[in-house]
């Protein structure tokens, strides 16, 4: 979009006639602004997908007197903006004499920071270089088509083209060098099994963070990528093997991070990959704030020792103890009358009051209450609240919950209507009030409260990859303003919903007879859209095939386990087998693999 690009336009209404209403936007990251009288909101900013792929905007509007705020939520739908781009700006590929027809001798590859079709590559020889050699599409393979001449040398185009609208496509120069007398091939093998790195999320962009390392005597022109697309967006990772990040990371949204890196070369007998776990360590960077403002306390003569008055709820964003809140009492209460929990946030009488003994309408001054987190150095923030008295106030009627929470788990697949929580609300007499009214706040609409019984009810459908948990404020009050307030927190269970699907309908995977055990044959692939323990794949290996080949649960990679069984008068082998990908005994897939 454009500088200047209308986005939307908000409206809001007054009750009150002939007002003039105010917009204006508490926070636009200096992209957007507003009409401060129509409401109309605009791009001023260029925006950019591969960057942020959404933008959050809190508008407020105001009469002069009131105000009210709303958020914004603006989606950035990608565009074909980027190229493709070679992993290497020239390639030089080194080969054996009498190299064989349909031998793979590189993997080129390109990659484009864009999503769907527009970051989808496809891999095109120049016509003239087609006789020798070809290459595959998709993979970037580049294999032999024709018989080389010793001590020559070839030169080819390669074009990588992705699929968006318009085309963009880019390409790279390759020599190929025809008889090398010291050509070895050794197979590649990373140090150790798995690495690991816990780095803090406020680490900088493109520093390095780890390194995966091989052991000595490499295959020549050996390159190292992160397999999984996903996570190659957000980590790097350079020829020497260091690792780093390309756009900052927030362990409140996200913490722990799996992904494949692979190393391959033309030249080795086999490629391997190796996993790579980086925990992202949370810091305190996010202060405590109250998700409910409490205007005033109304304490009177009647209550009794160790009554609830109210209770004050923060949030913190940060997690463990960075995250865990204390309340404390910063002033207001001089004469000792209250008691503040400071895990739970419950303010009690602390003591009897007498009127006479304590003038009241000059000694209460406003009661400021701090939320403090944990974290080192900690941070806080603090709300006020006014105290009245009141001599003709009875308490024994007043509404409360008898629990400081409520939990619930529930499945996705809960159907709509269903009640949540049977919620109750009591006055000190255990009984509960004809003319109660409950409401609750921060639902995102997915659950609404009958305001007569305080059932909690499920609005709409639940998605467990979408979300996992709510929480909300279940408030109550009578007709005399008195309230009370428990917090809510919904669980959402997942089941499992989708089949894995592999990625192709059937593999072909060539082999030498000479293969040897334990080496690699290739891999087969499925996704499943289940979060969580649902969406694990596992895959199995289906027939007699399973008595020479072997196939990693997690990855889908097969290996030669014992000996090949050959077939006489032939020089060719081959077979064909079933390998099963499950997520659960309910759900799995089947595709056939070929061996040639």
């Amino acid at each position: 979009a454009t500088y200047g690009t209308l986005i939307g336009t908000v409206v809001a209404t007054d009750v009150d006639i002939d007002t003039q209403l105010e917009y204006s936007l508490l926070s636009s990251n200096d992209l957007f602004e507003i009409d401060p009288f129509t409401g109309k909101i605009f791009l001023i900013q260029n925006l950019d997908y591969e960057s942020d792929k959404e933008h959050i905007v809190h508008i407020q509007v105001t009469d002069g007197d009131n105000t009210s705020s709303a958020t914004l939520r603006i989606i950035v739908v990608d565009v074909n903006d980027n190229a493709p781009q070679f992993e290497q700006q020239f390639y030089l590929i080194n080969i054996v004499k009498n190299i064989e027809l349909d031998s793979v001798i590189a993997k080129i590859h390109a990659s484009d920071p864009d999503t769907g079709l527009a970051g989808t590559i496809r891999y095109e020889l120049v016509l003239d270089n087609q006789k020798y050699f070809r290459i595959n599409p998709e993979s970037g393979d580049l294999l032999i088509n024709g018989k080389l001449e010793d001590q020559s040398t070839y030169y080819l185009m390669i074009h990588a083209f992705d699929q968006g609208k318009p085309v963009q496509s880019s390409a790279v120069a390759v020599q190929i060098n025809v008889g090398i007398d010291d050509y070895n091939r050794k197979p590649i093998q990373f140090t150790n099994e798995s690495f690991n790195f816990t780095i803090p999320e406020n680490i900088h962009p493109y520093i390095e963070f780890g390194k995966v390392t091989l052991i000595d005597e490499l295959p020549v022109c050996t390159s190292l990528r992160i397999q999984n697309f996903e996570f190659s967006n957000i980590f790097g990772i350079s020829r020497d093997g260091s690792i780093f990040l390309k756009y900052p990371v927030d362990a409140e949204f996200k913490s722990d991070y799996e992904f494949l890196v692979e190393a391959s070369s033309p030249y080795a007998t086999y490629n391997s990959s190796v996993k790579v776990y980086v925990k992202v360590m949370d810091l305190n960077d996010n202060a405590p704030y109250f998700i409910e403002k409490m205007d005033e306390i109304t304490i009177s003569e009647g209550m009794i020792i160790n009554e609830v008055l109210g209770r004050f709820v923060a949030v913190d964003n940060d997690s463990d103890d960075n995250g865990r809140i204390s309340y404390q009492v910063l002033s207001g209460n001089n004469y000792g009358i209250f008691n503040l929990n400071s895990s739970s946030g419950v303010l009690y009488l602390e003591k009897n009051i007498d009127i006479e003994e304590m003038n009241f309408n000059d000694a209460l001054d406003n009661l400021l209450i701090a939320a403090i987190d944990n974290g080192i150095p900690s941070r806080l923030n603090w709300t006020s609240v006014r105290i009245n008295f009141n001599s003709n106030f009875s308490s024994a009627t007043a509404p409360f919950f008898i629990v400081s929470q409520y939990e619930r788990s529930i499945f996705e697949n809960l159907p709509k209507g269903s009640i949540v929580l049977h919620s109750k609300a009591v006055n000190k007499l255990g009984l509960p009030g004809d003319n109660w009214i409950y409401t609750i706040t921060d639902t995102n609409e997915s659950f609404v409260c009958n305001k007569s019984t305080g059932h909690i009810i499920l609005s709409k459908k639940l998605d467990f990859e979408m979300q996992t948990k709510y929480e909300f404020i279940l408030k109550v009050h009578d007709n005399q303003n008195r309230s009370a307030m428990v917090s809510v927190r919904i669980r959402v269970l997942g089941i499992d919903e989708y089949p894995p699907l592999f990625t192709k309908t059937n593999y072909i995977f060539q082999i030498s007879r000479n293969l040897q055990i334990g080496e690699y044959i290739g891999v087969v692939s499925a996704i499943d859209h289940d979060s969580g323990i649902d969406g694990i794949i596992r895959y199995e290996i289906q027939g007699s095939a399973s008595q020479y080949l072997s196939i990693d649960s997690n990855t889908g990679q097969i290996i030669l386990s014992h000996q090949f069984p050959h077939r006489a008068n032939t020089n060719i082998t081959n077979d064909e087998f079933i390998v099963t990908a499950s997520s659960s005994a309910k759900q799995t897939s089947r595709t056939k693999v070929i061996l040639q």
